[in-house]
């Protein structure tokens, strides 16, 4: 059996960031850090997933279901709130809330 992995809030936050697909510039500025600070939470959670860049990490988190953040941006603002990981129930695969697609589509509606 492997060993429980524990995430800081702040790495749960860069994590749901990505699983929604936001740049490192785009994380920054929601969380109100420095690039260089998001690559450090990168580095972290490549290290403890024992992964080695972005898309094996999201993939990471949804393979073991990985209890995301909802993360609402208001003028990069960051509020965030645990929730349940969605999944697809034909074969129970989590399902990465999609803000940014939800915000393109919005913009398209306008």
């Amino acid at each position: 059996m492997m060993p429980q992995i524990c995430f800081t809030k702040r790495e749960l936050e860069v994590l749901t960031c990505l699983c929604n697909a936001y740049k490192t510039s785009e994380i920054a500025g929601i969380m109100n850090i420095t690039k260089r600070t998001v690559e450090t939470y990168k580095r972290k959670l490549f290290k403890k997933t024992n992964t080695h860049n972005s898309v094996c990490l999201v993939l990471f988190a949804q393979n073991k279901k990985i209890k995301l953040l909802n993360i609402q941006t208001n003028n990069h603002q960051a509020v965030t709130e645990y929730r349940t990981p969605i999944t697809d129930a034909k074969n129970d695969n989590l399902i990465p809330m999609s803000i940014r697609a939800i915000r393109v589509k919005q913009q398209q509606n306008d």
